[in-house]
């Protein structure tokens, strides 16, 4: 590449890569990293809703950092927000770090992947029971991915 040439950027090496972003009914990981999800799907999934709250259900995040990438710590957040983009509670609706040991990566590794399995009760909302809304993985700041959800009155 000449010194005047700029880099194009690759979105599958230059970002947060999502393997997993779903929603279940619960789910568990072993220390392995194994994920054993029970209930979960992949895009329109009904959650059940009262008239002011989302009831229980597990949220399923896996990412991978490409290696050209790669640092000890990702910030991630998920909101929740309507189909205006308006936040339908409080916002966000989780926040954490991902951190990993890159010191243990082996020479070869061609990225660092983790999981994020989260339990979310008695979330408050300000939408009705039978609304749609989208959930936003939003990673260092970069939306990387919607998940559009059904809710449904609870006692459906």
């Amino acid at each position: 590449m000449a010194d005047d040439e700029t880099r194009t950027s690759d979105p599958l090496q230059d970002r947060a890569q999502v393997r997993i972003f779903t929603l279940a009914d619960y789910v568990a990981e072993e220390p392995s990293g194994r994920l054993y999800i029970s209930g979960g799907g992949l895009e329109w999934i009904g959650v059940p809703t009262y008239p002011d709250r989302l009831s229980s259900f597990d949220l399923i995040i896996r990412l991978a950092f490409p290696i050209a990438i790669v640092r000890e710590s990702y910030h991630i957040e998920v909101r929740a927000l309507d189909p205006q983009g308006q936040p339908i509670g409080p916002d966000p609706l989780m926040q954490t770090e991902m951190r990993f040991d890159i010191h243990r990566l082996p020479d070869y590794a061609s990225e660092i992947s983790g999981n994020l399995p989260v339990r979310i009760t008695d979330y408050p909302v300000t939408v009705q029971p039978s609304d749609a809304i989208f959930l936003h993985l939003v990673v260092e700041g970069i939306l990387i991915s919607r998940l559009p959800v059904q809710l449904r009155p609870a006692d459906q």
